[in-house]
């Protein structure tokens, strides 16, 4: 019996481990993905802008930690 014979069409939420195993099979390619909520969003490519003021903003802040002497950075 194949998958499509054992589920009647619908929506079916993923548990974590069925996205994992999932994205382990190659499933999403190159494409970014999330599971939100038991639903796969796929995700636009990350903008070159916002990277860079993300690793800038992690930079920063790990300096900050550093200088104040926190165990945290």
């Amino acid at each position: 019996m194949t998958l499509q014979e054992r589920l009647s069409p619908g929506k079916y939420a993923l548990r974590v481990a069925d996205y994992a195993m999932l994205g382990e099979a190659g499933v999403f390619g190159d494409r970014r993905t999330e599971l939100i909520e038991g639903d796969v969003i796929v995700m636009a490519p990350e903008f070159r802008p916002h990277a860079y003021v993300r690793d800038e903003l992690a930079y920063r802040l790990r300096r900050g930690l550093e200088e104040a002497g926190s165990p945290l950075y």
